[in-house]
């Protein structure tokens, strides 16, 4: 453990929470990318922010309900998990704001509903959680999207024949040097 993680650790625990905590001053959670089709998924977000005047950090979780047939793929502190429940659970400090992003996939067209439930709490005093309840997100499915296809004009770096940017660079600096050792022979 770093120091900082552990003065972290340390000043959680010794959190004296003060009447108005947990202090959130933002808390979203919304589907910036309604529609799936054409091999793009759609997209949860959130941002999350304590007050910097908060006396504790703030534990958030959020637990997302999936139908059957859709999968969440979290790429910032969401897990992945398909049909049934999606959870994440993070830490924001005080002033900070913590921002989330997750695609969302489905094997079945029509329009979709995901819910979600966010509780949060002075890290260290559960007792003290506040909940908001009964976030819907609606997609429309226009074409099956899984999470296995490239998305379209992805910045992941994938090519759409499946070779990564990185694997092209490494062929391209091979063949470079390859070209300079056999003009090194060849003199």
């Amino acid at each position: 453990m770093t120091s900082t993680a552990a003065s972290t650790a340390t000043e959680a625990e010794a959190c004296d929470p003060g009447d108005d905590d947990p202090s959130l001053s933002q808390s979203r959670l919304y589907a910036p990318e309604k529609t799936l089709s054409e091999g793009e998924p759609g997209a949860i977000s959130g941002g999350f922010q304590v007050d910097a005047t908060a006396n504790c950090a703030v534990e958030v979780s959020i637990t997302m309900q999936v139908p059957s047939g859709m999968r969440i793929e979290g790429s910032s502190d969401i897990m992945s998990g398909g049909a049934g429940l999606v959870t994440a659970q993070f830490t924001v400090n005080p002033g900070n704001i913590r921002s989330i992003r997750a695609n969302v996939y489905s094997e079945n067209t029509g329009d979709r509903t995901v819910t979600a439930d966010i509780q949060y709490w002075p890290v260290g005093h559960q007792d003290m959680a506040k909940e908001i309840d009964g976030i819907s997100m609606s997609f429309d499915v226009q074409e099956p999207v899984t999470a296995t296809e490239a998305p379209q004009g992805s910045q992941s770096g994938d090519s759409s024949s499946g070779v990564s940017t990185t694997m092209l660079v490494i062929g391209g600096l091979s063949a470079l040097l390859l070209i300079a050792v056999v003009g090194l022979i060849a003199k």
